[in-house]
C-alpha cells in the first residue's frame, strides 16, 4: 500500500464520530439488554455510521467505508424490525468500534492492519443468525390509522414500520400540527423533538403548506401513552391542531380534514436578520503541534520580558537621572508580563479536554477482557468532565490499560466465587477523575478479591527480589508489584502473564511528573490512585540554585520548603536523613547527584516531596523565586537521564533543567525494600 498523506481534519472528525457512537452505545445498552427498541438512540447510531461512511468514501478510504457501510446496513435492519434489539447486537457494535478504530489508524499508515474480509464476514454471520423470518400474512396495522392517502404515500419504509409497531404495542398515535416563525423554527422544532421523544416516539416530521410567508408548518406523527389533554402542556409552543389517528382497541377513525386557515396561530412579529445566515458554530479545530508552537513563542517572549526587566533595573542603578522614564518603562514591562500570562492561560485552556472523551474506549476494552476471562464486569465512570491536557490523556492510556487488565484478570473473581462470598455475580470497576488542588486525581478501583500480600512476598522471595528473613511492611510489599518483570500470573494469555505491566505503569506516570499509590483490602478490592499535573505545557515551578547552577522544580511535586539546620540532620547506615515533622526522611544532595561544585554559604533548603507514601527531600543552596515555565523536550542523549524531565527558559542567557524529584529517587535509591 502506498504511503498516505495525513489528513488531520478527517482524523479529528472521524474520531469525534467514533466517540459519539461509543457514548450512544452506552445509553442504548441498558435498553437492548431487555430487548427494548429505543428509536432516537437507534437513529443516532444509524446517522453516525452513515456520516462516517460518507466521509471516508469521499476521501477514498475504501476499507473504512466498506466496513462502516455494512454496520449501517445492520442498523437499518434494526430500524425496520428485521433484526431484533438484543445483547448480541450490543456486543457486535461494541466490538466493531475496535475494528473501526484500527481501520481509522490505517488511514495514516502504509500497511493494512486487519483482515477486512473476516471482519465483514463476522457482521454477515450475525445478521444471518439474527434475521427475523418474514411476517406471515395478516391485516396491515396501518389500515387501522386514520391516514389520508397523500400522507401514507409520503412515509418512508422505516416510518411505516414504526407506526405498525406502535399499533401492535397499543400506543395512541397523534398528528400534531405546528406553525412556527422562520426566524426561530429550528430551535423550537428541536425542543419539540426532544420532549416528544422523552415521552414517546416521534415517528415522522412532515412539512405542511401554509399561507403566511413568515411561517413554516410541520405535521408530527407521534406515538405515546400520554393523554390528549396533556399533549399541549409538553410542547414549547401550542399546536395549531391536534388529531388522534389511533386509539388502542378502537375502529378506524374518520379521516381528519385539513387544517383551516383561520385556526392558524397568530404569527409572531419577527424580522429575519442577516445574523441568522451566519455559521452557528463557535469552534475551530487546532492542530496540537501548531498550538505548541504558539505556546513556545509566548514562553520565549516571556523569558525575553524577564531579561528586559532585569536590564531596566540595572539601568536604574547606573543612570539615576533617568529614574522617571525607567520606572514608566518598568511598569509597561510588568503590564506586558500580565498580558503574556493571560495569553498563556488561554492557550493552555485550548489543550484541555474532558477525560470523559476516553471513557468509551476504556469501557470497550473492559468488556472485551471480561468476555475473554469469562467474567461479568460492569464499568462505572465518574468525573468525566474533569479536564486534562490532551497530550497527557493520550500518554495515560497505556498505564490505564495495564491497571484495568490487572483489575479484570487478577482482581474481579469468577461469578461462582463471588456468589459464594455473598457478592453480586457482576463485579464493578470504577474509574473516577477529580481535581485535587493543583493536580488531577485518577482512582481506578475494583470490588474484587484484593491483593494477596503473602503471595506477593513469597513470589518476591522466589525470584530473588527480597531476602526470606527480611522484615517488610505492607507498603514495601505493595511496592514490589511495580518491580520490572514481577507477575503472579500462572498462565500467559492475551490479558496478562507476560511479566510486564505495573513497572511500565510506574515509569510512564513518573515521566508525566505524577505519582501512583496502591491501596488494597482482602476480599474488598484494590484501588490505584494516580496524581497528575493537569497539563504538561505550562507549569508553576520553584527556581532553585545548587552551586552555580539553577534548576526548576514543578510546584505540583513540592510538598513543603524548609530551611535546613544542622540539628535537623543525622546519619543512619550511611544515609543522610532530615527530621521532617514526626519522622526522618532521606535527604538527597543535588550537588552530589549531578557532581556540581558545592558552595555552602549559610544554611541551605530542603524541597520536600514524596513518591507514593515515601517522603524524601532535595537539598539545594538557595530558593530564588516562583515562576511559570514552559517545559521543552531535551536532546535524545539526555532523555533517559533519571531526574530530569525537560528544560525551560527563565529569562537568562541559557535554559535551565527541570527536575523530576520522583524519578530522581529511583536514580539515588535503585531499590528500597
Amino acid at each position: 500500500m502506498a504511503a498516505r498523506e495525513l489528513n488531520p481534519e478527517f482524523l479529528a472528525e472521524a474520531q469525534e464520530i467514533l466517540e459519539t457512537i461509543g457514548s450512544v452505545l452506552r445509553q442504548f445498552e441498558q435498553y437492548a439488554r431487555v430487548g427494548q427498541f429505543k428509536a432516537d438512540l437507534v437513529n443516532q447510531l444509524f446517522r453516525s455510521y452513515h456520516s462516517l461512511k460518507g466521509l471516508s468514501s469521499m476521501l477514498g478510504y475504501t476499507r473504512l467505508s466498506a466496513y462502516t457501510h455494512r454496520l449501517e446496513d445492520v442498523l437499518d435492519r434494526v430500524r425496520l424490525g428485521k433484526v431484533p434489539v438484543s445483547p448480541q447486537l450490543v456486543d457486535l457494535l461494541f466490538d466493531s468500534l475496535e475494528t473501526l478504530q484500527r481501520l481509522l489508524q490505517e488511514t495514516t499508515e502504509t500497511t493494512e492492519g486487519i483482515d477486512l474480509d473476516s471482519a465483514l464476514e463476522a457482521v454477515d454471520r450475525f445478521v444471518e443468525r439474527a434475521q427475523r423470518p418474514s411476517p406471515s400474512a395478516e391485516a396491515d396495522p396501518l389500515d387501522r390509522l386514520a391516514l389520508d392517502a397523500a400522507t401514507r404515500q409520503s412515509l418512508t419504509e422505516y416510518e411505516e414500520h414504526r407506526l405498525r409497531e406502535a399499533v401492535r404495542q397499543g400506543l395512541q398515535i397523534y398528528s400534531i400540527y405546528l406553525r412556527l416563525p422562520f426566524a426561530d423554527f429550528d430551535r423550537v422544532l428541536r425542543e419539540a423533538n426532544t420532549v416528544l421523544n422523552r415521552h414517546g416516539e416521534l415517528i415522522s416530521t412532515l412539512p405542511e403548506a401554509g399561507t403566511d410567508p413568515d411561517q413554516i408548518g410541520f405535521r408530527l406523527l407521534w406515538a405515546s401513552q400520554v393523554s390528549p389533554d396533556a399533549v399541549g402542556s409538553l410542547l414549547p409552543t401550542a399546536p395549531t391542531r391536534l388529531d388522534l389517528l389511533y386509539i388502542p382497541g378502537s375502529s378506524p377513525l374518520a379521516e381528519p380534514s385539513p387544517p383551516a386557515a383561520e385556526t392558524e396561530a397568530e404569527p409572531l412579529e419577527t424580522e429575519i436578520e442577516p445574523a441568522l445566515l451566519r455559521d452557528l458554530s463557535r469552534s475551530v479545530r487546532v492542530d496540537l503541534q501548531a498550538l505548541d508552537a504558539v505556546l513556545n513563542v509566548v514562553g520565549e517572549v516571556t523569558a525575553l520580558r524577564s531579561r528586559q526587566e532585569s536590564l531596566i533595573r540595572d539601568l536604574q542603578g547606573r543612570f539615576p537621572e533617568m529614574a522617571g522614564s525607567l520606572v514608566a518603562l518598568l511598569q509597561l514591562t510588568q503590564e506586558m508580563a500580565t498580558r503574556l500570562g493571560e495569553a498563556q492561560r488561554h492557550l493552555l485552556e485550548l489543550r484541555l479536554v474532558p477525560i470523559g472523551t476516553v471513557y468509551g474506549r476504556l469501557e470497550r476494552m473492559v468488556r472485551r477482557l471480561a468476555r475473554q476471562a469469562g467474567k461479568q464486569v460492569q464499568t462505572v465512570f465518574l468525573g468525566g468532565d474533569t479536564r486534562l491536557d490532551k497530550v497527557l490523556i493520550e500518554h495515560m492510556m497505556d498505564p490505564l490499560v495495564h491497571i484495568l487488565r490487572n483489575a479484570v484478570d487478577h482482581g474481579i473473581e469468577e461469578p461462582d466465587e463471588r456468589r459464594a462470598q455473598g457478592k453480586p455475580e457482576t463485579g464493578t470497576v470504577r474509574i473516577e477523575a477529580s481535581q485535587v488542588g493543583q493536580r488531577i486525581a485518577l482512582r481506578i478501583a475494583d470490588d474484587g478479591r484484593g491483593i494477596q500480600l503473602e503471595k506477593i512476598r513469597q513470589r518476591a522471595i522466589q525470584i530473588g527480589l527480597i531476602d526470606k528473613q527480611a522484615e517488610v511492611t505492607v507498603q514495601d510489599v505493595l511496592r514490589l508489584i511495580f518491580e520490572p518483570g514481577f507477575s503472579l500470573a500462572e498462565r500467559v494469555d492475551e490479558v496478562s502473564g507476560r511479566g510486564v505491566g505495573l513497572d511500565i505503569v510506574k515509569q510512564a506516570i513518573e515521566r508525566l511528573n505524577g505519582t501512583v499509590t496502591v491501596y488494597t483490602e482482602v476480599g474488598r478490592g484494590t484501588t490505584f490512585e494516580i496524581l497528575l499535573p493537569s497539563t504538561l505545557a505550562i507549569v508553576p515551578a520553584v527556581i532553585v540554585r545548587v552551586g552555580l547552577e539553577r534548576f526548576a522544580v514543578p510546584l505540583a511535586l513540592v510538598q513543603e520548603i524548609l530551611e535546613v539546620r544542622p540539628e535537623y540532620l543525622r546519619q543512619v547506615e550511611g544515609q543522610e536523613l532530615l527530621q521532617y515533622r514526626e519522622e526522618a526522611v532521606p535527604l538527597i544532595r543535588l550537588a552530589r547527584v549531578f557532581q556540581l561544585v558545592d558552595t555552602p554559604n549559610g544554611p541551605g533548603f530542603a524541597i520536600v516531596s514524596r513518591a507514593g507514601r515515601q517522603w524524601f527531600a532535595l537539598y539545594v543552596d538557595a530558593v530564588e523565586r516562583m515562576q511559570e515555565i514552559v517545559i521543552k523536550r531535551i536532546s535524545a542523549r539526555l532523555q533517559d537521564l533519571r531526574g530530569i524531565s525537560g528544560a525551560a527558559e527563565i529569562g537568562e542567557d541559557r535554559p535551565i533543567l527541570v527536575l523530576d524529584p520522583i524519578s530522581l529517587t529511583a536514580r539515588v535509591f535503585p531499590r528500597r525494600t
